[in-house]
């Protein structure tokens, strides 16, 4: 039997799935960040809160230090993955998030929506 928040966490995450979905099928020409911005709603992601730990929905941002701009950009949907488009033109993927983050070096930084 299902508890409450693991309902919301599990439609969170298909809510967000099919967002990316069609956000990638309706724009052939997305990078990671624009991606990451057109299924999570938000321009200006380094404005957002700063989280600790991951949850459904964050904004994951890899490298960014000083005025280098950020590696990648992905979105966690819970249970270890991560949905993202890995370069230019590409396809949404769904991936897990240690596979990212060992191929993208640096810090990672977590935004809260």
């Amino acid at each position: 039997m299902y508890k409450y928040w693991e309902f919301f966490e599990n439609n969170q995450s298909s809510v967000l799935i099919d967002k990316g979905r069609l956000v990638s099928k309706t724009n052939n020409h997305l990078n990671c960040k624009l991606f990451t911005q057109l299924v999570t709603g938000v321009d200006d992601i380094f404005n957002l809160p700063k989280a600790d730990n991951m949850d459904v929905g964050d904004i994951l941002v890899w490298g960014r230090h000083g005025d280098n701009p950020p590696r990648h950009y992905s979105v966690f949907i819970g249970d270890g993955q991560v949905m993202e488009v890995e370069a230019w033109g590409e396809p949404m993927r769904i991936h897990s998030f240690d596979d990212v983050s060992d191929e993208y070096e640096g810090d990672l930084e977590i935004f809260r929506p």
